[in-house]
């Protein structure tokens, strides 16, 4: 074994991924991140707060930590849901006298006869 391979072999053995620069400053506050998340506070709204307190993160940033934890973000839910109505019947607008005829096909034309 050359050297090199037992250098590099030493490297990985001693490898440890960080959880970069950034995410190790937000850690310490991650259940504060996480609370305002699930009450529905924006990104860019953490992303203030914790300014204000003199942590510098991205957006980005607090959305990877928050992915993190699926159970802490909110949520979009539709709050209206669509329910289906039977068809109403609507009275007839034609008078007797004009002839009922079915469009099959093509776009509604107006009858130069009627008025």
């Amino acid at each position: 074994m050359s050297d090199a391979d037992h250098d590099l072999g030493v490297a990985a053995k001693a490898f440890h991924k960080s959880g970069g620069y950034k995410m190790e400053t937000i850690l310490p506050h991650r259940d504060a991140v996480l609370e305002l998340r699930s009450k529905g506070a924006s990104l860019a709204l953490i992303s203030r707060l914790l300014e204000n307190v003199g942590i510098h993160v991205s957006t980005d940033t607090i959305r990877r930590l928050c992915l993190r934890e699926p159970e802490h973000s909110p949520r979009i839910t539709s709050h209206s849901k669509v329910e289906l109505q039977k068809p109403v019947d609507l009275p007839a607008t034609a008078s007797r006298d004009t002839p009922q005829t079915t469009l099959l096909r093509g776009p509604r034309i107006a009858n130069p006869n009627t008025q």
